[in-house]
């Protein structure tokens, strides 16, 4: 009795040192946001009122804590762009693009989820010691070691402050990984579901916005504050007259990158065998929100990785799964594709045969500049985040400064071959599990594993020709994705996924 009293004693005197820490620690960053207040400036003023509302919420739901700040994770994928960024001193405006898309120290609301979440686990392992500790998958030692690889690839970088920078900005969506990978539960996919839904009529409605008025082009560029940067679009040869929906991405590409990832959930359920009428209804809409945002792009890459990224989870279905009764399905919407076709045929045509060819040799000759990196540094790579300083030195073509447009070759140039190897493997690995649920499941979790594997072949196909993958939307998309390929099979191995039920969800049931 003394010493089940004693333990007793530790756990609250154990919980109250962290309450009173997490007390500090929430008092310290709302002193930071009330000392920028008081020049009443607009954005300072919505942090402080945003700060009093969470910490009232997060006491006053204190028992369900956990949950809500994952699921504010969730939501919070299409607003991660909304980031306040610590710029260099010794490079010039222009210039910050590049940087922010390699990586760069900032400050935004993920962050601020990202320490909730894990305030929240530590409590919940060390504390209350309601879950184990988590032990480490093949996943998490490739991610580790992708850290790691960033790391020792600073050494010696020409600009430590931007390997650095671009080394923390990776730990942080690897983080996230690793607390989604093992917290998400059968309990949290609605919520999952509805973030992507909420992501996309965000992501359609403000592209609209864009597209059709040319008005918050720049708009996570800008961040509220008001300033010339709310209308800023850069000139893309060959369709300078229109305005390109950017949503609430830095770029059109961009925009296009993280539809292109999103909507592959919501057509998985809208094909879905025995589903009611009204939620086929709102699933196939949702898809076309998804659609319409992507097409408002004008990003080649975009519409050509969403639509072979649709067309091989398409033959999965029909060949592993053999639910043929989807190609009705898939032929209405075909038609209806059809129907508008007249009136954007020319349009299309012109974006693809009439793009100035300078388009392409450029893209050739940021391989061959990159090429010629990795071969002077092979191992370890430039440096993460050094692109920049590796074109001061090595460009022999004369390029404009932009990041090499295919994803792998980036990576290789900055961080080596031990970098490239690391992400592919993490990318194999995380499809490999995803084929594997798909392969023998027909379930809830069988459909998401399909929904995660197609987006990510759709970011795989995007980032053949686009540098748009460490965008912070993007990047937040694609470590969730990642995370699914660990999460959905554990869900699978312990409990069974119930989604809210539907018509015909006994005879979905028999199928698996």
């Amino acid at each position: 009795m003394q010493a089940a009293a004693a333990a007793s004693g530790v756990a609250t005197a154990g919980r109250a040192v962290l309450v009173a820490m997490l007390a500090i620690l929430l008092g310290a960053v709302f002193a930071m946001a009330l000392s920028e207040a008081w020049d009443l400036d607009t954005r300072w003023l919505v942090v402080v009122v945003v700060g009093i509302v969470g910490l009232s919420v997060a006491m006053a739901m204190a028992r369900i804590y956990s949950d809500l700040v994952l699921v504010g994770a969730l939501f919070a994928i299409p607003l991660a762009s909304f980031t306040k960024w610590f710029w260099p001193t010794n490079y010039a405006v222009e210039e910050r693009g590049n940087l922010v898309y390699a990586g760069l120290l900032g400050v935004g609301l993920l962050d601020f989820i990202i320490v909730g979440l894990y305030v929240s686990w530590f409590h919940r392992v060390f504390s209350l010691r309601e879950r184990p500790s988590p032990g480490l998958l093949n996943t998490d030692w490739l991610v580790l070691a992708y850290v790691a690889a960033h790391l020792l690839s600073s050494i010696g970088a020409a600009d430590p402050e931007l390997a650095l920078g671009s080394t923390q900005y990776l730990l942080k969506f690897a983080l996230l990984y690793l607390y989604v990978s093992r917290n998400l539960a059968a309990r949290h996919i609605p919520w999952l579901l509805a973030a992507l839904a909420f992501g996309i009529v965000l992501e359609a409605t403000i592209g609209s916005v864009q597209f059709g008025t040319g008005k918050l082009l720049g708009l996570a560029l800008d961040k509220g504050a008001g300033g010339s940067d709310a209308e800023y679009q850069y000139s893309v040869p060959g369709i300078e007259t229109y305005k390109r929906a950017t949503g609430t991405a830095y770029d059109s590409h961009s925009l296009g990158h993280l539809v292109a990832m999103m909507l592959p959930f919501m057509l998985v359920q809208a094909i879905r065998p025995g589903l009611g009428q009204l939620p086929r209804l709102l699933f196939a809409s949702l898809s076309a929100l998804a659609v319409l945002a992507i097409a408002l792009t004008l990003s080649r890459a975009a519409w050509v990785a969403t639509a072979l990224a649709l067309a091989f989870g398409t033959v999965l279905v029909v060949a592993v799964w053999r639910e043929r009764q989807v190609i009705p399905m898939i032929a209405g919407g075909l038609l209806g594709a059809m129907a508008v076709l007249p009136f954007v045929a020319g349009f299309i045509y012109d974006r693809f045969a009439k793009s100035p060819y300078e388009v392409l040799t450029t893209r050739f000759d940021q391989y061959e500049v990159a090429g010629q990196i990795i071969s002077l540094y092979p191992l370890l790579g430039f440096g993460p985040g050094n692109w920049v300083q590796a074109l001061q030195r090595h460009d022999f073509l004369w390029l404009e400064v932009l990041p090499p447009h295919n994803v792998l070759i980036w990576i290789t140039a900055e961080t080596g071959l031990v970098g490239a190897a690391l992400y592919i493997g993490i990318v194999a690995t995380a499809m490999t599990r995803l084929f594997r649920l798909v392969r023998h499941r027909r379930d809830p979790v069988g459909r998401l594993a399909l929904a995660t594997l197609v987006a990510l072949v759709a970011s795989i196909l995007v980032g053949l020709t686009d540098p748009t993958y460490r965008e912070p939307n993007c990047f937040t998309m694609f470590w969730v994705l990642v995370a699914l390929s660990v999460a959905l099979p554990r869900i699978a191995a312990t409990a069974p996924l119930n989604l809210p039920a539907w018509p015909g969800a006994a005879k979905l049931e028999a199928l698996r």
